[in-house]
């Protein structure tokens, strides 16, 4: 693996990545004889240069739900994948541009790039080899202008968080009152990226559990990306658990900072406590685990019981039989 010379200069720039795409007309030498009305797989898509549209049309970004990974609030990328105009994901690497993406990317992409079994550091290596190098990805250094080493990673990860923010399915479900640590029926979360995005997404489970989103892309005018309908709705059917996270990777602890009220003395009222599950009556009512030993607390909300957990490792204090807060 080679040293990233470019990594030095780009590094501090990635931490507002997710929110502000830094990918640039400078970067492609063709950009400006590109046609901007052409999309990849289209009709009017053949004979368009390779450096103005992906050779095989199609690009695939996999959002991962993992409960030990990544804010409380954030779907963890899995990768960009280029995909043929048939749907077929396409792995065949060049390895000449093999890199170590590892020290350029860690103020922002660590917490939000992860998978089920590698540290964030091998992914990135495993993500950066697989998906930008492949043959059906623009080719970089021919259509790059004044291509400096590296270039092609940090227009890779840059478009890869861009998107991510754009499409935050996060907040698209959470808008429909669809939150972790609920069960929400798979056909209402399909309409609610429909309604956030116009379009739906594939939405995957394994026994009955949320794993992972894609979402799909047609390519235009070198890098702009074109939400488009799933060629399948994805495996989750019926009602699923959508678990909440266990920890928020940001503090190192959990997700949320405050259950309820700051404090008040709870007299002698009958606290309840315990682990609660399944419907409730009032909306916001939290009720600690075990006040002072635990920092979890159910929470409910739109008639169901929510499972949190305190920050900081602060413990779940009882306030009234409906309220606690993190102390």
């Amino acid at each position: 693996m080679k040293f990233l010379s470019f990594a030095a200069s780009l590094a501090i720039s990635l931490s507002v990545v997710s929110a502000h795409a830094i990918h640039g007309p400078f970067i492609f030498a063709k950009r400006d004889v590109c046609p901007v009305d052409v999309d990849s797989c289209s009709s009017a898509s053949g004979g368009v240069d390779t450096c103005c549209l992906p050779k095989n049309g199609f690009a695939k970004l996999s959002l991962q739900w993992h409960t030990k990974i990544g804010p409380a609030d954030v779907f963890t990328v899995h990768g960009l994948w280029p995909d043929t105009c048939e749907g077929r994901i396409i792995a065949d690497c060049d390895p000449s541009r093999a890199h170590d993406a590892r020290s350029l990317f860690y103020l922002d992409i660590e917490t939000r790039l992860a998978n089920y079994h590698n540290a964030p550091e091998d992914f990135l290596d495993h993500m950066h080899t697989i998906w930008p190098t492949s043959k059906g990805a623009i080719d970089p250094p021919r259509c790059l202008t004044d291509h400096i080493d590296d270039q092609d990673v940090y227009s890779y990860f840059s478009k890869t968080l861009e998107l991510r923010a754009k499409y935050d399915l996060h907040k698209a479900l959470a808008d429909k009152g669809i939150l972790p640590g609920s069960n929400p029926n798979a056909a209402d979360m399909h309409a609610a990226f429909v309604e956030a995005f116009n379009v739906d997404a594939q939405i995957n489970c394994r026994s009955g559990t949320l794993t992972e989103i894609y979402l799909n892309f047609q390519v235009r005018n070198v890098d702009e990306y074109v939400l488009i309908a799933p060629n399948r709705p994805g495996t989750c059917k019926g009602h699923i658990s959508y678990p909440a996270k266990e920890a928020d990777s940001r503090s190192g602890t959990s997700d949320e900072d405050n259950s309820g009220n700051d404090g008040d003395d709870t007299g002698d009222v009958d606290i309840p406590s315990g682990k609660k599950t399944g419907h409730c009556a009032v909306d916001d009512t939290t009720v600690y685990y075990e006040s002072g030993v635990s920092g979890q607390f159910s929470r409910c909300y739109s008639s169901k019981w929510q499972q949190k957990q305190c920050k900081s490792r602060r413990m779940c204090v009882s306030d009234t039989a409906t309220k606690t807060h993190c102390a």
